[in-house]
């Protein structure tokens, strides 16, 4: 099947997908079964990713989705989808376990063993690290080649997130409105989930699409209309959303493509020029209200991350021995180390803070290892080192005020996953 309808066929299911807005119950098992296997089928014997391009799309939206959704959300469904498409392939078992346990790969792999280790010693349940580190791993011998035609597949897949998501937002937000805070009662903010993490999933593929913008001569006028579009309607949503951390990861990762991208200068004036008029559009239209009101109401504590590191950090000195600061205390026992703000479970709000406390020393190396990874792999020479670079930072950004990565969250593991392929494309023409 070629190309260009291997996409349609998605297309068509996401239709379908997009069309599912039920609240109140979800599609047969055998449905969601049939679906799940249509997704992933045709992409088995793709060499260049498509299998994880539309595996990180569908499951992306039905994660960030306000309403059941014909694909499973649950990690331990996809390692078992995985782990029978591989069983397919077995007669190359030895391409697919060195790919598996060796190489670049090793890293995640050991990540993963010693989470596994860690959450079984500590009798910690919360969560599916084990199982999302998993997945990352078997997502490997499924991408063998990586070129410019698996860039074009994830660069399709995280805009089409962004794309389904805003329409969701933007279709539905009255009825998820609710008051921002007590300092700003007269305006609403939208969001059917945490506003923060929904706006990183909309900002992830909006920083996509601005790649696009950069390196237009590689892709055909749809698709730049397509990556205009998912651009363009990702600024309005963050501005509903209210999400300071998601429009600050989006605004440094566009600063740093346009900044070291080899865009033509007329093309970089063209945009700044149209961005100009676009926020001003957004501006005169009470867009910005709200993202206005919350920087004012702030009182310095960043909505209270700075109280909530130092108490999480006070309680976990004041018991911590000398195996807690290599290892770690668990990630059940670092959640509910102190009740904060009146709510017992209280997350870190930082990915660095949480995996030092939750995995010690250990856990912290391997997650920054794993973080910096790509950059490592490019550093010398590399078509897209720029994107890298501006990947890096926005989930840099996100981590430091966020813990998408220690909260299991696959789209953010995805992302580095498509930042680490990014790093190791050769040449921009496949």
């Amino acid at each position: 099947m070629r190309p260009g309808r291997l996409f349609l066929y998605y297309l068509l299911l996401l239709v379908v997908m997009v069309s599912w807005t039920n609240i109140a119950m979800s599609p047969p098992l055998p449905v969601r079964i049939l679906f799940l296997i249509a997704v992933l089928y045709p992409g088995l014997n793709d060499v260049r990713g498509l299998l994880v391009a539309a595996l990180t799309c569908f499951w992306s939206i039905a994660s960030f989705g306000y309403a059941y959704s014909y694909m499973p959300t649950m990690p331990y469904i996809y390692v078992i989808a995985l782990s029978l498409g591989l069983w397919l392939f077995w007669d190359r078992h030895k391409e697919i376990t060195s790919r598996l346990l060796g190489g670049e790969n090793s890293l995640v792999f050991f990540f993963l063993i010693y989470v596994w280790l860690n959450d079984a010693y500590t009798e910690s349940t919360l969560g599916n690290t084990s199982y999302t580190l998993l997945t990352m791993t078997m997502l490997v011998p499924f991408v063998p080649v990586v070129n410019r035609r698996t860039v074009t597949y994830f660069s399709l897949a995280f805009m089409t997130i962004t794309v389904v998501l805003s329409y969701y937002l933007m279709t539905t937000r009255d009825i998820f409105a609710f008051g921002a805070s007590e300092f700003t009662p007269e305006l609403n903010r939208i969001g059917w989930s945490d506003q923060n993490y929904l706006g990183l999933g909309v900002g992830m593929g909006a920083s996509v699409a601005f790649t696009c913008l950069m390196n237009t001569r590689l892709y055909r006028w749809y698709f730049i209309i397509y990556s205009l579009i998912a651009f363009a309607i990702s600024i309005p949503v963050l501005l509903l959303l209210g999400s300071r951390g998601a429009l600050m990861c989006l605004m440094v990762s566009v600063l740093i493509q346009f900044m070291f991208s080899n865009a033509k200068k007329k093309w970089k004036v063209l945009l700044v020029l149209v961005g100009i008029a676009f926020v001003y559009y957004l501006y005169t239209n009470e867009y910005f209200d709200l993202m206005e009101k919350r920087f004012e109401a702030d009182d310095g504590t960043g909505s209270n991350r700075m109280l909530i590191w130092t108490k999480k950090l006070d309680a976990f000195y004041s018991r911590a021995d000398f195996f807690d600061f290599i290892f770690g205390i668990g990630k059940d026992q670092g959640i509910g180390i102190t009740p904060i703000l009146g709510m017992i479970n209280m997350g870190f709000h930082n990915d660095f803070l949480g995996f030092f406390i939750c995995y010690g020393l250990v856990g912290l190396f391997f997650f920054v290892a794993m973080l910096f990874r790509p950059l490592l792999i490019c550093w010398k020479k590399s078509p897209y080192r720029t994107v890298v670079w501006s990947n890096l930072a926005f989930m840099l950004l996100g981590s430091l005020t966020l813990e998408p990565f220690l909260m299991d969250l696959y789209p953010f593991y995805a992302f580095l996953f498509y930042t680490l392929l990014l790093a190791k494309v050769k040449f921009v023409r496949s």
